[in-house]
């Protein structure tokens, strides 16, 4: 979506309210392709701060497909993004302002990726996966020996002995 600027500062009126939907079926996510389970969707306000200026204020929010990052369950995960920007139309090297217009989508993509999780986790106290059988620890225990030592430092193990 791409809004000209010049009208909302020449408007009567100091408020333009947005309310957009961005038709896309997925997002890229860390070189993933995520199917949006919700589209993205932005409610805001685009507020004349004077001749050059103009604050947008607004949300996000959308949800995606994707996995848990330790036990690998399928999940679905909601995002939810405030957005509180101001925006200069002289002093600015903004990759959503070409001139004076304002692409939407780039702006709502650029909070998008700034504002997704690091690691998406089925619940807070995930337990993941059994590093060696990969069994799911959520649902109980494996029989695995818990003592593994790394290769690489099976030698210091010796040394202990001798001592």
């Amino acid at each position: 979506m791409q809004v000209n600027l010049l009208n909302v500062f020449t408007a009567s009126e100091r408020d333009y309210n947005i309310d957009y939907v961005l038709e896309q079926d997925f997002i890229v996510v860390d070189g993933r392709k995520k199917n949006l389970s919700e589209m993205i969707n932005f409610k805001g306000t685009l507020t004349s701060l004077g001749k050059d200026d103009c604050k947008l204020v607004g949300k996000i929010k959308f949800s995606y497909e994707t996995v848990c990052d330790r036990c690998t369950k399928d999940l679905n995960e909601t995002v939810n993004v405030s957005i509180d920007k101001e925006i200069n139309l002289v002093d600015t090297e903004e990759e959503f302002l070409e001139g004076s217009v304002l692409d939407l989508d780039k702006l709502i993509f650029e909070e998008i990726y700034l504002n997704l999780p690091v690691k998406t986790l089925c619940k807070d106290d995930c337990k993941g996966i059994c590093s060696q059988c990969g069994a799911d620890l959520n649902e109980g225990t494996c029989d695995c020996d818990d003592l593994s030592i790394d290769p690489r430092l099976a030698k210091l193990k010796d040394l202990f002995k001798e001592v």
